[in-house]
């Protein structure tokens, strides 16, 4: 690799400060995490086949992964499903080990956190993925290795889980990964289409971060990092894809990760999930035709409509400084840019031109909102005004 920008050099360097998250350069292996693997007695791998193969995983771990200390768990479907890993967490709660290694995206990553959070509570189990009771921490420790950069989930202390086709969120601090070593190499085979979804998601992500309620210094320093490489970078990733520029996205992807670990995401996000599950659009992508208008709605907001925990005058200078970031002035310039952001990556802008959505299509998306997310947004959103913005999306 080329001596790599200032602006990507320096975002390793702020993210590689925490012993706990390596990022690791062109020819770089991890140590530590070999070290890790092979002083374990036990190890469960948490990864799909398909992935763990072509990322090249595989070949990097085959060294640290006897068969004899070695169980595999890769039946499951992308989006977690209580139903299906219900049997893993019991023979794991059984048969305990003392490293869960989890390889792959977002997914693979969300189900490793959840055997890891509930295999010890397995009689509250359900409870705790409905909130009503809490999980304690413990189990054994949990390593990631992501495959793909987007969801950034090596980075944050939550789970997606499905309960009854259901969808909630598992969060303790111990699902947090003990350490996640992030190697762009396992994302050069990524496929245009899902490097541009999860691009997406990193890039949404960064930006929704930055204007969410509980946004503060720290996480916005993680938002610019997300927010300007993949800016960046993510076309470039997309279509013309060499060693800088998946580094950079891997990097985007982490850093959004830092920031939604700190203050979650907001109405995009609350928006998505439905349009995902009803319709089949690709999360990253049905995150981000939401983003622009609900990037308008908290742009234009009044003193009235704002979080209690926020005055108004910090949420305006969040949004102007939002702008500076991505060098605009006005928010309809902002907006067009990032639709056009959006359309270099081969994805449409608008859902219009994904779906055709009736009167009905557009109350259902607007009052099925994942409404933990929707309360971190600044700006406080009524269904009507819910509506609206499907609408003009």
């Amino acid at each position: 690799m080329n001596p790599i920008p200032k602006t990507l050099e320096s975002s390793l360097d702020l993210l590689n400060q925490s012993s706990r998250f390596q990022i690791l350069r062109d020819e770089e292996c991890s140590a530590e995490l070999l070290q890790r693997l092979q002083s374990s007695k036990k190890i469960l791998v948490v990864t799909q086949p398909d992935a763990y193969q072509f990322s090249g995983a595989d070949t990097f771990l085959k060294p640290a992964l006897l068969p004899e200390r070695t169980q595999w768990f890769t039946k499951f479907s992308p989006n977690p499903k209580w139903e299906e890993i219900q049997s893993a967490a019991e023979q794991l709660a059984n048969n305990p080990v003392d490293c869960i290694l989890a390889v792959g995206g977002g997914s693979v990553l969300d189900t490793a956190k959840c055997l890891k959070g509930l295999s010890t509570h397995l009689p509250q189990a359900e409870a705790c993925i409905r909130g009503e009771s809490q999980i304690s921490g413990a189990g054994p420790q949990l390593l990631a290795m992501p495959t793909t950069s987007g969801t950034g989930s090596e980075a944050t202390h939550f789970a997606v889980i499905y309960l009854n086709g259901k969808k909630y969120s598992l969060a303790h601090p111990s699902l947090l990964p003990d350490l996640a070593v992030i190697d762009s190499k396992l994302t050069s085979k990524m496929p245009p289409a899902l490097t541009a979804c999860s691009g997406l998601d990193a890039l949404c992500q960064g930006i929704e971060s930055w204007w969410a309620v509980d946004s503060n210094a720290e996480s916005r320093e993680y938002s610019k990092i997300a927010i300007e490489l993949a800016w960046l970078y993510l076309e470039k990733a997309t279509h013309k894809p060499d060693p800088e520029s998946r580094l950079a996205m891997s990097c985007a992807s982490h850093a959004a990760g830092r920031a939604i670990n700190l203050t979650k995401t907001t109405a995009p996000h609350a928006l998505s999930y439905t349009l995902t599950s009803k319709w089949g659009i690709p999360h990253g992508h049905a995150v981000a035709l939401f983003l622009p208008e609900v990037w308008r709605y908290n742009h234009l907001s009044e003193k009235n409509e704002i979080s209690t925990s926020l005055t108004l005058e910090a949420h305006q200078e969040k949004m102007n400084d939002l702008l500076q970031l991505i060098g605009q002035s006005d928010i309809d310039s902002a907006i067009q840019l990032f639709r056009d952001k959006v359309e270099a990556t081969g994805l449409s802008s608008r859902l219009s031109n994904a779906l055709h959505l009736t009167q009905k299509d557009i109350q259902l998306l607007a009052g099925s909102v994942n409404a933990e997310r929707l309360a971190n947004n600044p700006r406080r959103i009524s269904q009507k005004a819910l509506e609206e913005i499907v609408r003009n999306s």
